[in-house]
């Protein structure tokens, strides 16, 4: 069975506020986007404002960062429960990754549209979930690139027993069956759903949508 995760990219306090409030109605864990401003040209709202604005719900923070390390340590004081780490910065990853296995937190690995699975090498066996974004970092609403259909089902031959596939950005009801028949085992809908009227109804109609 598939898991919906609504995603939240905020960039003003403002509006992680209104988002978070909106994606406790559809999700007991939110996916929280955290952007530099560097690894992408979105700023989003840093840890400040998330240690500021409190949540019962379960999160997983999405780094989309040059320096991970820099981020997760607070991330571990903050009470995060998964934290996804970027493949593509330089900063070797086997020591953020050290430091969230000795907290007892889940650890995903996310790779860039253009990142070939390739470049995951041996960190298949140090992660609990690969996340795919089906489009460009940092920026809410963009239409999914098609070629992540192909990863996903490339991905499934890869990936040890356990650790999870999960696809972040372009997930609407129009594909998210497809998706799951291509291996995805969790969907992170970000503006499609946060964003939309009635968060609840459009839940429901992803739901529908799947087999």
């Amino acid at each position: 069975m598939v898991t919906i995760i609504p995603a939240v990219l905020a960039l003003t306090e403002q509006e992680y506020r209104v988002e978070l409030k909106k994606a406790s109605l559809v999700g007991n864990t939110i996916h929280v986007d955290i952007v530099d401003g560097k690894f992408s040209d979105t700023l989003t709202v840093g840890l400040d404002v998330i240690k500021k604005v409190k949540t019962k719900r379960a999160l997983e923070a999405h780094l989309m960062v040059v320096r991970p390390s820099e981020y997760v340590g607070d991330l571990i004081k903050l009470g995060f429960k998964r934290v996804i780490l970027p493949l593509e910065p330089r900063e070797p990853l086997t020591g953020s990754i050290a430091l969230l296995r000795q907290a007892n937190l889940s650890i995903g690995l996310s790779l860039n549209p253009q990142t070939p699975l390739s470049e995951i090498g041996n960190l298949f066996e140090e992660v609990d979930q690969i996340t795919l974004l089906g489009v460009n970092p940092g920026f809410s609403g963009q239409d999914m690139i098609s070629e992540v259909y192909k990863k996903i089902e490339s991905l499934v031959n890869l990936v040890p027993p356990g650790v999870k596939i999960e696809v972040d950005g372009g997930v609407t009801e129009d594909n998210a069956q497809q998706l799951v028949d291509a291996g995805a085992d969790i969907l992170a809908i970000g503006s499609h759903l946060v964003n939309s009227l009635d968060p609840r109804k459009q839940l429901e109609k992803i739901l529908a949508s799947l087999n």
